[in-house]
């Protein structure tokens, strides 16, 4: 899950960012939580009294501290949290390298540069985090992102990895043994032939799960309370 800062003095365009970040991070399979600021000097002082954040997404033109200075202060704390800045001053691009941001979004432009940025930014914290799951057979050995997991089924003496391009890796695995390997709380059985990305869950109507991307899944009447349980506790915790 991303925990992001924006630090914008108008409301209106901070909130306009805000909504734009959380669309982007569902749209990448990323939980977030956003905190707004419109003030630099609240921030700075959220994070040297112990706040952690993933992610600043800034505005340059900022009232009491330029947000070029916030983030080099904030960088002093967090070193390896993303720097966003985004500002309808393009002739800051270049002096912005001083404190090395992830990217520099021109406010005209965010719409088509914010989405990449934030699908870029969860594939390198998924990479940090080392949430991958090792799947080999006699062709292939590839590592895949669990994000990128829609499920998994059973079929013979193969495990079904499928992934959100539509793709699917074959892996001489039981589900059992690849259950080990998934993170605890992010994964759970619908039937006994199927494991499914929580993440990726839209909703629950009757003994059905509809994924994203119009994929629908029977669940088995003995699993579905645990499901429903375990869906709810996660978007209650704010992963979705």
């Amino acid at each position: 899950m991303i925990r992001a800062a924006i630090c914008d003095d108008s409301p209106a365009l901070g909130e306009e960012i805000r909504n734009l970040f959380q669309k982007c991070c569902r749209e990448a399979a990323e939980g977030c939580q956003t905190v707004l600021f419109q003030d630099a000097g609240n921030l700075l002082y959220e994070v040297q009294d112990g706040a952690h954040f993933d992610a600043f997404l800034l505005d340059i033109e900022i009232p009491d501290m330029n947000g070029l200075e916030l983030a080099s202060r904030l960088k002093a704390f967090l070193p390896d949290a993303f720097i966003i800045f985004i500002s309808s001053y393009d002739n800051y691009v270049f002096q912005s390298f001083q404190v090395q941001p992830f990217r520099f979004i021109p406010r005209s432009r965010m719409g088509e540069l914010l989405p990449p940025a934030v699908s870029d930014m969860a594939a390198l914290i998924a990479a940090s985090e080392g949430k991958y799951l090792i799947a080999e057979n006699q062709r292939t050995l590839e590592k895949i992102s669990v994000r990128k997991i829609l499920y998994i089924f059973q079929k013979g003496k193969y495990a079904h990895v499928v992934k959100t391009d539509r793709t699917c890796t074959r892996v001489r695995k039981t589900l059992k043994r690849i259950r080990l390997e998934l993170p605890e709380d992010e994964f759970v059985w619908i039937d006994r032939g199927h494991i499914v990305n929580i993440r990726h869950i839209e909703r629950i109507e009757s003994t059905r799960i509809c994924l994203k991307g119009k994929i629908e899944l029977e669940v088995s009447l003995n699993r579905l309370s645990d499901l429903k349980q375990k869906v709810r506790a996660y978007w209650l915790d704010g992963k979705r």
